[in-house]
């Protein structure tokens, strides 16, 4: 009886032993799947696309645009990369396609900071150089990319925030992971706020909204923020995002992108959110990163001294790589000299209104809500002194405008042509200026018009049937590049409209 007692007690201990091993065993795994090793953890299924990661090319050829000097560089915006269409991320199998494509036209990503000197007009880098980005520093955006980014020779940017960090949520990258992530060489790191991707309270009656763009409701005070609070806590949120990052990363942190892409313009209470967050942005980082939009100009960054702002493509769940394929060829810096042929679909982006391509000829016009429309050539921002000439059908509406040195709708030169008056204009911060006006029956609305402008430094010119009819020379110094484009107006909505024939534009040297 002794001995079986003894014997049982000895199972008893046995069993506890390999239930405790067993319990180790489980938590090292679960800690290793934690920190992310990015050869062999397979979380998101990548087994189902292991033959086309095989098969991507390796690309060892140098490519010839390496040896000419970019103009501009696409920013590209992804999320999560995921198995499945969910309606909100790219799947890995169209992030693949992409990718190859890319590749395939001869892009190179380059390092956050050569971008950034670039960007400042303080070092040149190879033309069709790109920036692959990730906003929120999920798992799913660094497991299921890397071994693609490496395959390719590609880098990559992850913008992370920095509470899900803290509070070790499972959806985020850990501090360890980061630490992995930069030790593969392929990645950069830029925040992505401390505590302000969130909605949060924003009155008395529980409503809620971005957090870093509005004044946050005190519920102990039963009142909003004061301006200074909120100075405070925006000045607080993003400087402390840099140094938590920096500090687990142990790199300098100089890119921040906007949370739900809104740096104060989407404010619900507080008229001051835009200026205060840019400033404050600016003074905490080299780089802000937003999504482009029509009304803000090209899709592309070029150049600019002191820039800061720095627009990204985003790249949307339906996306296949043809549509990438056709933006980013859509929005490459274009050559003089330049004539539409209307078979480059995507060139013109409307800003507002309506404008579409049909028989041959581009149709610019409002709508019955609205009394204008407005669209530019992308890819031109970087053009300086030019001709802009167009044959067109004026068909309704009270004025109609060709534009030069367009950079976005609140800054630009234009001729404004009426059927009693041809004027030079200037459109900088939001202000229009009649710079000169020529009086008389120039044009009136019919089938078959000529009208050209020139920009040559100093000077604008607005032409009729290639005769100068205004002249000015007082141009502002912000506008001394830019896109071409068309506006039509006219006081009643619904009520302008031009058929574009044809349009050029060379260079003026």
């Amino acid at each position: 009886m002794l001995k079986f007692i003894t014997r049982k007690n000895y199972f008893k201990r046995l069993l506890a032993l390999l239930c405790m091993i067993g319990l180790l065993f489980y938590l090292v795994f679960i800690f290793n799947s934690r920190l992310g090793d990015v050869e062999n953890f397979r979380p998101y299924h990548l087994q189902a696309y292991a033959f086309e990661l095989k098969n991507l090319k390796t690309y060892d050829k140098t490519p010839e645009n390496l040896q000419q000097n970019a103009i501009s560089v696409p920013v590209l915006l992804y999320h999560g990369i995921i198995d499945k269409p969910d309606g909100s991320n790219v799947t890995l199998s169209n992030f693949i396609e992409q990718m190859k494509a890319m590749k395939e036209m001869g892009y190179q990503t380059v390092s956050l900071s050569d971008f950034n000197e670039f960007i400042k007009g303080e070092k040149q880098i190879p033309d069709k150089s790109f920036l692959i980005t990730f906003d929120d520093g999920r798992r799913d955006s660094f497991y299921p990319v890397d071994p693609v980014l490496k395959t390719l020779g590609y880098r990559a940017v992850i913008f992370s925030i920095g509470k899900p960090i803290a509070d070790n949520n499972v959806a985020h990258l850990s501090g360890n992971e980061l630490k992995r992530l930069i030790s593969t060489g392929r990645w950069e790191v830029g925040s992505h706020s401390y505590n302000s991707h969130d909605n949060q309270t924003i009155n008395g009656s529980g409503e809620t909204d971005h957090a870093l763009s509005n004044y946050l409701w005190l519920p102990d005070k039963q009142r909003l923020e004061n301006i200074a609070e909120y100075e405070a806590r925006v000045a607080n949120d993003l400087i402390y995002s840099k140094y938590y990052l920096q500090k687990i990363t142990g790199r300098s942190i100089v890119g921040f992108a906007f949370p739900f892409n809104d740096y104060g313009q989407e404010s619900k209470n507080n008229k001051k959110a835009q200026d205060i967050i840019l400033q404050t942005a600016q003074n905490t980082f080299s780089l802000g990163f937003y999504q482009a939009n029509p009304a803000n100009g090209g899709t592309f960054n070029y150049p600019i001294r002191d820039s800061f702002m720095i627009k990204r493509i985003n790249i949307l769940p339906d996306w296949n790589k043809d549509k990438l394929i056709q933006t980013i060829k859509a929005s490459e810096a274009k050559n003089f000299p330049y004539s539409n042929d209307y078979s480059k679909t995507g060139e013109w982006i409307m800003t507002r209104a309506r404008f579409n391509v049909e028989n041959t000829m581009m149709i610019l016009g409002s709508n019955v809500d609205n009394t204008g429309s407005t669209a530019f050539l992308d890819g031109a921002a970087w053009w300086k002194n030019y001709t802009i000439s167009a044959n067109l059908n004026w068909v309704k509406g009270s004025n109609f405008f060709l534009l030069a040195r367009y950079k976005d709708d609140s800054s630009y030169l234009s001729c404004n042509y009426s059927n009693e008056r041809v004027r030079v204009e200037q459109r900088t911060n939001n202000e229009t200026e009649v710079l000169t006006e020529a009086k008389g029956q120039f044009l009136q609305p019919g089938k078959d018009i000529n009208v050209s402008m020139k920009v040559n430094n100093n000077e604008a010119v607005c032409l009729v049937n290639n005769i100068p009819v205004a002249t000015n020379s007082g141009i502002d110094p912000s506008l001394k590049e830019g896109s071409i484009g068309f506006k039509t107006w006219d006081a009643t909505a619904g009520n302008s409209e031009i058929e574009i024939k044809n349009v050029s534009s060379k260079e003026i040297k």
